[in-house]
């Protein structure tokens, strides 16, 4: 039986690891391609998107991303409100 030598086993170490990571990064790109909206849904967040920023304008004035925690808690109860809603005028 021979002796792997050191650098030999560094080697092979590496190579598992780049398959490793090469694996990994590709069932990362397979997830992330199901999980994307279809077209039609991006249609449903652009619009939501534009209405909830506008009405949120409207009800608070200028909010932004850097107007901290606020502007993050309205936006996501509005974008669920309006998503539930333009789907089941849709359907």
């Amino acid at each position: 039986m021979k002796r792997r030598t050191e650098a030999e086993i560094e080697e092979a170490l590496l190579r598992h690891q780049a398959l490793g990571l090469t694996i990994g990064i590709v069932m990362v790109m397979i997830i992330v391609w199901l999980t994307l909206p279809n077209p039609k849904e991006q249609i449903t967040n652009k619009y939501c998107f534009q209405q909830c920023k506008e009405w949120i304008n409207d009800k608070h004035g200028e909010l932004n991303i850097f107007s901290g925690p606020s502007f993050y808690t309205e936006m996501k109860q509005c974008l669920r409100k309006c998503t539930k809603e333009h789907n089941e005028r849709r359907d």
